[in-house]
């Protein structure tokens, strides 16, 4: 298995002078009811995390908890994913970025075993209409789709195990809010809003488009296969305009970001505060949108949701862009190209966010 790795970090001032910051931002979506939860977060936290002040401590595993529920609330795959969560660190390395995710990768798979992974775990008219929109030929021109241990296990590709699925990790040194009551504080970040969207990395959200790993090439993820740039017509490349649908391009569930470098499965910025977003401003809750959701039901998850309106809804602030692309590891910082050796790892992959105002955070 190879490992995908994400980061939130800031980004070089532009050339008109606007300062961007790679920030993840997601709200965290609690029901009415909570139902018995059949899908199990198993969180390892580091010893970066529990040596410091116990005040901290509880302040961030019950944040980091929180992220967690707000998909166990939602959905119910009889799977354990398992985290290494870490303070400064993510899987060893030092964070630069405000969020980083470093996300084990299956082996690859052909379009056909995807297609039959789809139609065997379509629990609901959302998973229908996804899997109809697969058609009999390969859009990828026989691509290897390598999608993340935990999507993997939810769509029954591979058995239910403990084995570490990511690892992720914050930067000590930004400043978040850890309050679930008070989660849009002036000069902070949501910290329930960072940890969920590294969370839903690991899960699957992911975008390969074609990307080298190890050395295998054109690596695709599920997900890319619901890029569209119009009807009927798939967008297989990172920085081309695309939006996100599950009926082959008629309806537009959200527009991927385009920005230089950037984040290409998240959304681009324009539109309302959303925690798939590819930009934020600090001081801001971002909410977990219906779009949000249909996007973890198609890549493998199940559970109660139903397509509808944006949950959780905060007016957001002028927002800064950020950016995530897997091709370009030679942009960061540090390493990372990180191959894990061992039995299937054969690489990392790595993602950026970037931030606007003040100080910048680059991964």
């Amino acid at each position: 298995m190879s490992d995908r790795y994400h980061a939130i970090r800031p980004r070089a001032k532009c050339a008109n002078f606007r300062l961007w910051l790679m920030v993840v931002a997601l709200a965290c979506f609690i029901g009415t009811s909570q139902p018995a939860h059949a899908l199990t977060f198993n969180i390892n936290y580091e010893s970066s995390v529990t040596s410091q002040s116990p005040t901290f401590v509880a302040a961030f595993q019950n944040a980091f908890n929180i992220a967690t529920q707000s998909f166990q609330s939602v959905y119910n795959d009889p799977i354990t994913i398992t985290l290494n969560v870490g303070w400064g660190t993510v899987n060893g390395q030092t964070v630069t970025a405000l969020g980083q995710a470093l996300t084990v990768l299956s082996q690859p798979y052909t379009y056909s075993q995807i297609k039959t992974a789809f139609a065997n775990d379509a629990a609901n008219a959302t998973d229908t209409t996804a899997l109809a929109s697969l058609g009999l030929i390969d859009p990828t021109n026989g691509g290897n789709f390598t999608i993340p241990k935990a999507s993997a296990k939810a769509l029954g590709l591979i058995a239910n195990n403990s084995t570490v699925d990511g690892h992720i990790g914050f930067k000590s040194s930004a400043s978040f809010t850890f309050d679930p009551n008070n989660r849009a504080v002036a000069g902070s970040y949501d910290f329930i809003g960072v940890a969920q969207h590294e969370i839903s990395h690991v899960m699957g959200r992911i975008g390969l488009l074609g990307v080298t790993l190890g050395s295998v090439p054109n690596r695709y993820s599920t997900f890319d296969l619901f890029r569209y740039s119009g009807v009927g017509t798939r967008s297989m490349a990172g920085g081309q305009a695309a939006y996100f649908s599950i009926d082959g391009g008629l309806t537009n569930l959200g527009t991927f970001s385009t920005a230089s470098g950037g984040d290409y499965e998240s959304w681009i910025s324009s539109g309302p505060a959303d925690s798939f977003n590819a930009a934020v401003a600090s001081g801001v809750l971002l909410p977990l949108s219906s779009s949000d959701l249909t996007v973890m039901d198609i890549i493998g998850y199940n559970g109660s949701f139903v397509p509808g309106p944006s949950l959780d809804r905060f007016n957001k602030n002028i927002p800064t862009v950020m950016d995530f692309n897997p091709a370009m590891q030679s942009e960061i910082p540090e390493p990372a190209t990180l191959i894990l050796l061992g039995s299937g790892f054969l690489a990392l992959l790595t993602g950026r966010w970037m931030k606007r105002a003040g100080s910048r955070l680059t991964a």
